[in-house]
């Protein structure tokens, strides 16, 4: 199995919810993408997030993309390229937001959001690089692959006539 990824995923949901709670207790709207109102945070924190946290249907497809890279097939490989796309434009939104980008150059002057901040776009640096390492690595074939083209039949003629018909 590998875990990788969905370890860091879990830790970005984590940190993620942690900087939800705060931005919900310290009512910050979201500013990329519009401007928020300090009335609705609560309840744009599902599409848009606050001013320091990610939007929570984010943070849902992160865990569901995380559970299936674990998975090692092709569906594994193909979620944790999606997950790596999705945790690099988690970044940058991150980094969009004017005050996710203070806490991160400790502009704030609250150090534990800042703290989380910048762990939270770290654990996100590093999904990004555990999926595309997870994406590089070779699915293990479950029947390995003959090196005489022929052997199968071989094997087949073996099973039907005989000892005597295959060779």
């Amino acid at each position: 199995m590998r875990t990788r990824p969905a370890s860091i995923a879990t830790i970005v949901i984590a940190l993620g919810l942690a900087l939800t709670s705060i931005g919900l207790a310290r009512s910050m709207p979201y500013t990329v993408g519009g401007t928020g109102s300090t009335m609705t945070v609560a309840a744009d924190l599902w599409a848009h997030g606050s001013a320091v946290s990610p939007a929570l249907v984010a943070l849902v497809v992160v865990g569901l993309l995380g559970a299936i890279a674990m998975r090692p097939t092709r569906g594994g490989r193909r979620a944790s390229s999606w997950l790596a796309v999705l945790a690099a434009i988690l970044v940058v939104v991150g980094l969009a937001e004017p005050a996710g980008r203070d806490a991160v150059l400790l502009g704030a002057n609250d150090l534990v959001l800042s703290a989380l901040v910048i762990a939270y776009e770290a654990a996100l640096v590093a999904l990004v690089l555990a999926a595309i390492g997870e994406v590089r690595t070779a699915v293990s074939p479950r029947h390995p692959v003959a090196s005489d083209p022929d052997e199968p039949v071989r094997r087949r003629l073996a099973l039907v006539a005989g000892p005597a018909a295959a060779a």
